[in-house]
């Protein structure tokens, strides 16, 4: 049985793996838990990974027909359905997520935009919600991990697209799962309440070491080799 190496999620922008800043459990930031470079490109290549996405923030907007009020963004997306990368020039100069609900948004964007898009959007008539400090980033990331999202309660038929997001319960909290593939494989956000954050990361760290899954963490040196 492979033990699976623990992972470390920083709340502090452009802190990664940094253990003076982290989110975690149990003795996750002693150093021989760290994976060398190689092991994190195999882990999004071959296995699956979890990459610190706290570099991310994450923005709610809630009103009615609150596709149809903000100038560029897709008025046909569904609840459930998003759009991933895409540059709204009324909200940002730099590309974000989107994620539609009923009579909701949600905009994932590098923490350093979201007060230029909160201030852009103070001439819309919707609520808008900073929800960057409430919630934690991580993701699951590579060609297995449809296995483990399968374990928390995703079912064969959901997040088959880029865009797609649900909402399941780990632990009797809130958690949405988005398809972003931010990195150019099979690509997964989760939005974790961040108050439970320990717990729930407990929880996606017992079901690799049930499924037999080395899940390494990954930090952004290997997110950033090309392929």
């Amino acid at each position: 049985m492979i033990k699976p190496s623990p992972f470390v999620a920083s709340t502090v922008p452009g802190k990664v793996f940094d253990p003076k800043h982290h989110v975690a459990f149990s003795d996750v930031f002693l150093a021989r838990h760290m994976s060398p470079f190689e092991d994190e490109m195999e882990a999004i290549t071959l296995g699956a990974g979890l990459p610190d996405r706290g570099d991310q923030g994450w923005i709610a907007l809630g009103g009615k027909d609150v596709l149809q009020v903000i100038e560029g963004v897709p008025v046909d997306l569904p609840p459930g359905g998003g759009v991933c990368g895409v540059w709204i020039e009324a909200l940002s100069d730099e590309p974000i997520d989107l994620y539609a609900g009923t009579d909701q948004l949600w905009i994932g964007l590098l923490r350093i935009l979201v007060q230029t898009v909160v201030s852009r959007l103070h001439s819309v008539d919707v609520s808008v919600t900073d929800e960057t400090d409430r919630v934690a980033r991580m993701a699951v990331m590579g060609p297995d991990s449809r296995k483990l999202l399968q374990a928390l309660g995703v079912c064969d038929d959901q997040l088959l697209q880029v865009g797609n997001h649900i909402e399941i319960e780990i632990i009797e909290e809130p958690v949405r799962v988005c398809r972003s593939d931010f990195a150019g494989v099979h690509g997964y956000d989760f939005i974790i309440p961040f108050g439970p954050f320990n717990m729930i990361l407990a929880v996606i760290c017992s079901w690799g070491v049930r499924l037999d899954m080395n899940l390494l963490p990954i930090g952004w040196n290997a997110l950033q080799v090309p392929a």
